[in-house]
């Protein structure tokens, strides 16, 4: 209910964080809850100029994002916790530090209400032990205290409460500057022939669902409850840095061929990031974890309309490979408990071949048509045929070595993740139309009428299989031995391999059949 009351009034102000944990004069919580206002602010400037033979474009962007909102001071710990640079006025003053440990670095204890001793300490997302040694697991340092104790500085039970606390555990989101520089030229070799390149930085806001501060969540923490997957107030914007060099050559006055390299990097991609050993309780949430990387070659040829036809086509050689295919690609490793392990692999929507041909067969009017005539009358003026070819390499999947039930976990992956590719998909789709145009002072300028048929030819293309058979048919399953033992315990054993041999035939998998479309537009 972001920006209004429980009785659906919409808030006049703007609450503060002590206006949901804190309460009313009787003693009542208030739970108000603000909008989610993010600012966001973008400027650019280009310019066009040319150089001896060179020409350029040249400009730069700037973006500021703000969240607008308040995000833990410390994704770690809900309370406030003393760091390296407090000791000096705690109780353990005199204890030894590491040499070299930062002054931000927070300390971990032996005893949440009377520390002893020191037993690590965390620098971000770093952990060290009580030497100074990076920890690569936190369990270890929760361990050597009989579970993880950050040196609180309230560390009384009452006063553990965020109504208490709110203003330190939670600080306002800083906002992110973005400096986006762009540049492209191009440098002819020959009248018929150039070399081009150009670079360019896009950066992109974080996911509003991904990115609004709830602070029911940090209700819920503080009671024990780490929920499932957990917003996070503090995202930054992602970033894509793209490259592309090429070389195009005029083959005839109505053609040409163009050759070009790219690269394209994506950062600070959004992912599941486990924070565990967190205070007070471990939870799961989502952070600027994610890099990809995208880079191939295109060879693309152009044909101008010559006569009646018009084409373009192109091939495209990709390796798109990366640490995630999306948000939750990471989110089964971060439930297992695992560190934030990340490593490169071929991404989901990675299709190394791409081939696309647009075709267009198109009969003109007034002079330009060359088109049979019946009694007189030019019946194909302004009609034609477009034809758009698509052709793409599978896309990876991981395949199981255990064959599994629908309703079960699936079992232990064989070979790599994302070590198995789909078949080839084929589609041809293709629109005939005719138009008429009108004189200027009629109602409508033109009208059209068109067929467009979708998957002309009624390819099934395979979208998605089942992970231990490759097939999206079959599953495995009822054939296997743990099948066969469950559909013994079945009261009856036909009806249920009726029924789950249902629940197989998964439409999803598969592409849409042929479709035809019967149309009219009008031109105003």
């Amino acid at each position: 209910y972001y920006g209004y009351d429980y009785l659906g009034n919409q808030l006049t102000t703007r609450p503060s964080l002590n206006d949901f944990y804190g309460t009313d004069a009787q003693g009542n919580s208030k739970r108000l809850i603000g909008a989610f206002e993010p600012i966001y602010m973008a400027g650019y400037i280009q310019d066009q100029f040319t150089f001896e033979d060179l020409f350029f474009n040249i400009g730069v962007r700037v973006d500021r994002f703000d969240a607008n909102q308040s995000v833990l001071a410390d994704p770690f710990v809900l309370y406030p916790a003393y760091t390296v640079g407090d000791l000096a006025s705690t109780s353990l003053s005199g204890a030894q530090v590491p040499q070299g440990m930062s002054d931000d670095a927070v300390v971990y204890v032996d005893d949440l209400e009377n520390p002893s001793a020191i037993v690590g300490y965390r620098d971000g997302f770093t952990w060290y032990t009580a030497n100074g040694d990076i920890e690569a697991n936190p369990k270890n340092i929760a361990d050597a205290s009989g579970g993880i104790k950050p040196f609180l500085k309230q560390p009384g039970v009452e006063e553990q409460k965020l109504s208490v606390t709110a203003d330190e555990s939670f600080k306002d989101y800083t906002p992110e500057v973005t400096v986006s520089p762009r540049v492209s030229f191009q440098f002819p070799i020959s009248d018929e022939a150039e070399f081009f390149a150009h670079y360019d930085i896009l950066v992109s806001r974080p996911d509003p669902s991904l990115n609004r501060f709830n602070p029911i969540t940090y209700l819920q923490m503080e009671n024990g409850d780490n929920g499932d997957l957990l917003a996070n107030p503090d995202l930054r914007p992602q970033r894509t840095t793209d490259y592309e060099i090429g070389f195009r050559q005029v083959l005839n006055e109505n053609s040409a061929l163009k050759l070009s390299a790219f690269y394209k990097e994506q950062r600070d991609m959004m992912q599941t990031v486990s924070l565990t050993e967190a205070y007070p309780i471990t939870y799961i949430a989502y952070g600027n974890l994610d890099f990809a990387t995208s880079k191939g070659y295109t060879v693309a040829y152009e044909l101008r309309r010559t006569g009646n036809v018009r084409m373009n086509a192109n091939y495209t050689l990709q390796f798109a490979d990366g640490t995630g295919s999306g948000a939750n690609s990471g989110a089964n490793i971060a439930r297992s408990g695992q560190p934030n392990l990340r490593y490169i692999l071929p991404l989901t929507f990675d299709s190394r071949h791409q081939v696309v041909m647009n075709m267009d067969y198109r009969y003109g009017d007034g002079p330009a048509y060359n088109g049979p005539v019946f009694f007189g009358k030019r019946i194909l003026e302004n009609a034609g045929i477009n034809v758009v070819l698509n052709a793409n390499s599978g896309t990876p999947y991981t395949r199981r070595g255990l064959a599994f039930g629908l309703t079960d976990a699936a079992t232990p992956i064989t070979g790599n993740i994302n070590g198995s590719r789909l078949p080839w998909s084929f589609r041809i789709d293709a629109t005939a139309n005719k138009m008429w145009n009108f004189k200027r002072d009629a109602t409508f300028s033109n009208f059209e009428v068109y067929v467009q048929i979708l998957n002309a030819l009624n390819t099934q293309n395979i979208l998605g299989v089942y992970s231990f058979t490759g097939s999206p048919a079959d599953d495995g399953y009822l054939s296997s031995p743990q099948g066969q033992n469950a559909v013994q315990f079945q009261t009856s054993a036909q009806s249920f391999a009726d029924m789950y041999n249902i629940s197989l035939a998964n439409p999803g998998l598969y592409s849409l059949p042929r479709r035809i479309r019967l149309g009219v537009r009008l031109g105003l």
